[in-house]
């Protein structure tokens, strides 16, 4: 049962972002490769699950905001895989920013230089093959591309998730504080009793093992 205590807890930050979606009154749509489609359609039985296109993480990326704006939406942010989501609040205030301008962009940093949320609306012009992805300048990469296309930026409070074991920890401990975590605490304690994560010496899934999601949401519901 441990080997499976790590996609447990995944899968429960994946429902997470599904109830918020709800919550918010955004349509879940997300974005897999072919292998792990099965897997997202049994954990979302309500969102739209449509498969990963392209080489390299920028050309998902911009593969996956060109499936979510074929539709009618108006706004779409998207949101990782490995975190479970902020309040509502925080989800509500990134929409509001994208619907007020048509041409709006919207990030919320993580604690390690990179990016949790990324949202533009449907006139924002997008070049997400210029972002180094995978090194610590992602976020100054995008502050860069609103400046360079002069769009209307709101940058949210961090956010925090999981790229190691030394994550877990951290959570757990922020979990005692915050009735937010509570109802993945178990999860957490369960992962770091294992004997590997109890060694600090295991990495944790990353973003892909499940995708990456994004919400779309269609004409304003709020008002600005």
């Amino acid at each position: 049962m441990r080997p499976r205590l790590v996609p447990r807890l995944f899968a429960e930050f994946i429902r997470g972002w599904q109830e918020r979606a709800r919550s918010v009154g955004a349509e879940l749509l997300a974005v897999t490769p072919d292998r792990l489609a099965g897997i997202l359609r049994r954990l979302l039985p309500r969102a739209r699950v449509v498969l990963q296109q392209g080489e390299f993480f920028g050309e998902r990326l911009e593969a996956a905001f060109q499936a979510a704006f074929a539709g009618e939406a108006a706004s779409v942010v998207a949101v990782p895989g490995d975190a479970p989501p902020p309040n509502a609040e925080a989800i509500v205030n990134l929409f509001r920013h994208l619907e007020k301008y048509d041409d709006a962009m919207a990030i919320a940093p993580s604690e390690d230089g990179g990016v949790n949320l990324l949202g533009f609306a449907r006139s924002a012009q997008r070049d997400l093959g210029s972002v180094a992805w995978f090194g610590p300048s992602v976020c100054s990469d995008l502050l860069s591309h609103s400046e360079r296309f002069n769009l209307p930026l709101l940058v949210a409070a961090a956010l925090f998730d999981i790229d190691q074991v030394e994550d877990v920890w951290k959570l757990y401990r922020r979990s005692l504080l915050d009735a937010t975590w509570l109802s993945i605490r178990h999860l957490l304690a369960a992962v770091l009793c294992t004997p590997l994560v109890a060694a600090r010496r295991v990495l944790l899934m990353p973003n892909e093992v499940f995708g990456t999601a994004v919400h779309v949401r269609g004409p304003p519901a709020y008002a600005t």
